[in-house]
């Protein structure tokens, strides 16, 4: 019974260590923090999102970075979040759906965009802390809202 209890507390911790990790995702992609988001990664991770950008994490920064005298504001979200640990918890997988608004000048007019995705990750427990190691993002929806 104790080794029981003790694992579903292992399995929660690390759970809510990873949401913990996808939310500071979130904070950080939308104030633009490099050093927060440069934490939350493996030092071999790699992101696909398809046509816009494949490779190094700190490259897709970088290309959010040269977006942002164009990029009012952005405001991610994460939602319906499914992980699944491996038995011995040191890798773990995770799906979520992320919807982003963002208010970008276009023209000299402010346009606003809800962008919703798929994100599919596979993290790494790293000297005690889960790190992203891939981001698979699949878009789902993408529509103009009202400035």
């Amino acid at each position: 019974m104790s080794r029981n209890k003790n694992t579903l507390e292992i399995q929660d911790l690390a759970k809510r260590s990873i949401i913990d990790v996808l939310h500071r995702y979130c904070t950080a992609v939308d104030s633009y923090d490099t050093d927060t988001f440069a934490t939350l990664w493996t030092d071999d991770a790699y992101v696909n999102f398809g046509e816009r950008y494949q490779g190094k994490p700190l490259g897709f920064q970088a290309l959010l970075l040269s977006d942002r005298n164009r990029t009012l504001s952005m405001v991610h979200k994460m939602e319906e979040i499914v992980i699944d640990l491996s038995p011995e918890f040191s890798s773990s997988t995770s799906s979520s759906v992320v919807s982003a608004t963002v208010t970008r000048l276009s023209e000299g007019r402010e346009q606003r965009r809800l962008v919703r995705g798929h994100y599919e990750d596979r993290w790494m427990l790293t000297n005690g802390r889960w790190l992203i190691q891939q981001r698979i993002y699949r878009p789902i929806e993408e529509n103009q809202l009202p400035a």
